[in-house]
């Protein structure tokens, strides 16, 4: 099983990255141009289901395991003085409401938040080429949550079986790590911007490796993968915000 695991695994990442560079061929949200105009990424918006806010952490984490054993995701975002727990994160507002409302009519109380990921210019003085692989760089962030989406869709749906989304989370982390290798290989390091860059990939591929590590725990893909989307959405807002 393990060596099936590890050639299927290696499959998916040959396809995965293939299908990224179709995708980046066609400048898919991105315009790389010359050393004055550096690398643009469009803005996004994600859709969250919030189960409450909460005044306390003690509050909201036990809110979060009472969710988790539901099947959410069970995360936990500070905003202000409060603790928001959420659910799942879904790329359209449509596909939010409409699950929220089927909570609702269970019993229990729901709300839909929107998630903006602004437009942000990524400074970069380099040539064009270096500016297309950057820019390539910066949609896989996107590219990576869209794919974490279909995963736990497909599981929740049982069109997939836990192994076919943990062969498909190993390629996502392979991408990243190849990614990182390029990034690593671009000029000017010294940037500020590439820098924070760097340290969000970073993030991005332990994110993405303890999805497989915290289902061996807690015996439930599909809730990791909640849990870690939003975490990644969120910290991807982050970073958006302070790059624009």
């Amino acid at each position: 099983m393990d060596g099936f695991l590890k050639i299927s695994s290696l499959v998916f990442s040959v396809l995965m990255t293939l299908v990224f560079a179709a995708l980046m061929s066609g400048g898919f949200m991105l315009r790389a141009g010359d050393v004055s105009q550096g690398v643009t990424v469009e803005a996004r918006d994600y859709y969250a289901i919030s189960f409450g806010s909460y005044s306390t952490v003690q509050q909201a984490e036990k809110a979060a395991r009472q969710l988790r054993a539901r099947g959410g995701g069970g995360y936990i975002q500070k905003s202000g003085g409060s603790y928001k727990v959420f659910a799942a994160l879904y790329l359209n507002k449509a596909d939010a409401q409409t699950v929220c409302h089927k909570i609702k009519e269970g019993g229990s109380d729901c709300a839909v938040q929107k998630i903006e990921v602004p437009a942000f210019k990524f400074r970069y003085e380099a040539d064009k080429i270096s500016a297309h692989k950057l820019g390539d760089i910066l949609e896989f962030i996107n590219f990576c949550i869209e794919g974490l989406y279909a995963v736990f869709v497909e599981l929740d749906s049982r069109m997939i079986n836990e192994l076919d989304a943990q062969v498909r989370i190993e390629g996502l982390k392979n991408e990243a790590i190849r990614l990182k290798g390029e990034l690593d290989s671009l000029p000017g390091q010294s940037s500020h911007q590439l820098i924070r860059l760097k340290a969000e990939f970073v993030s991005l591929q332990i994110n993405l490796g303890a999805i497989s590590e915290n289902s061996l725990l807690s015996e439930n893909t599909s809730v990791e993968v909640k849990y870690f989307m939003l975490k990644i959405a969120f910290s991807y807002q982050s970073f958006a915000n302070e790059i624009k």
